[in-house]
């Protein structure tokens, strides 16, 4: 599922379709939830995080990046962690 959905939901939030992106993000969130499907869930809770941050809905965008650093710090995936 992962892979081609989150090329969609990236295409969808690039092309300003906030609400697709998010519907399609969330439903990812919630396959690698029951998958443990950790890279995945790390890229869509920051899609998740950017479209709130484009929404200003700040604390909620907060959240999900505190969850997707958490994850990709664990993973060692340096493309989901800024440099300081």
């Amino acid at each position: 599922m992962a892979d081609n959905s989150i090329q969609t939901a990236n295409s969808l939030y690039r092309n300003g379709e906030l609400e697709s992106a998010q519907q399609l993000y969330e439903q990812i969130v919630n396959h690698a939830r029951k998958n443990n499907l950790k890279e995945d869930l790390a890229i869509s809770l920051g899609g998740l995080g950017n479209i709130c941050a484009d929404l200003k809905h700040f604390d909620e965008a907060e959240s999900y990046y505190k969850e997707a650093l958490k994850l990709n710090l664990e993973l060692d995936r340096k493309q989901g962690v800024a440099k300081q």
